[in-house]
């Protein structure tokens, strides 16, 4: 497998996005009421929380051994699977890849963003049939691959990780969601084997 930069799979009007400031964020305006949030001056709980949640990136990071930048979080896994195939799945163009059965927002998400939706039906223990795997990523160009371990509603984890990130071109999300029920180590220490 070749090594890719991410910024080659990701959307061009996507990399092309300035990112939203609050004025919050600019150091000039620091008035203890903003009105223009439509928030209360008044309570402990009163203000919205930092946009960019730079506190909880910091201490993941830190828990982790990783950089903040390369921490990426959301209002529950379901936005972040949202915001994956937004980022990096052209409308009308690319596909995703799910196991069957498996979480059923990989491609509920994939289909109201208008991508196409493959899934490879697991054997009778639930696990991927590695040749199924590699005929389907050889005959079909795939943009985003979710990789459920443990896997929703199977519950077993799979097994060679590895050998999926090694044989294939694109992005390989490695669902974790339910790793502290499995019994085993959490592998990649992160939600996307990308890294982000």
């Amino acid at each position: 497998m070749n090594t890719i930069s991410i910024n080659t799979l990701v959307r061009e009007n996507i990399l092309k996005l300035k990112p939203y400031i609050s004025f919050r964020d600019h150091n000039e305006f620091n008035e203890p009421t903003y009105l223009d949030a439509n928030e209360s001056p008044f309570g402990e709980w009163n203000r919205y929380p930092d946009s960019t949640q730079r506190k909880l990136k910091n201490s993941l990071a830190e828990l982790r051994n990783l950089s903040p930048a390369q921490i990426a979080v959301g209002n529950g896994s379901d936005e972040l699977i949202d915001l994956i195939i937004k980022i990096f799945c052209e409308p009308k163009k690319d596909t995703i890849l799910m196991m069957n059965p498996s979480f059923a927002m990989y491609g509920f998400y994939a289909t109201i963003n208008e991508n196409k939706v493959l899934q490879l039906d697991l054997d009778e223990n639930f696990e991927i049939v590695k040749e199924d795997f590699l005929k389907t990523v050889n005959e079909t160009p795939i943009k985003v691959f979710f990789l459920c371990s443990p896997n929703n509603p199977t519950g077993n984890s799979t097994e060679d990780i590895e050998f999926y990130l090694q044989n294939f071109n694109g992005i390989v999300v490695v669902d974790e969601a339910y790793i502290e029920f499995s019994g085993k180590n959490q592998v990649w220490n992160c939600w996307l084997s990308i890294l982000i």
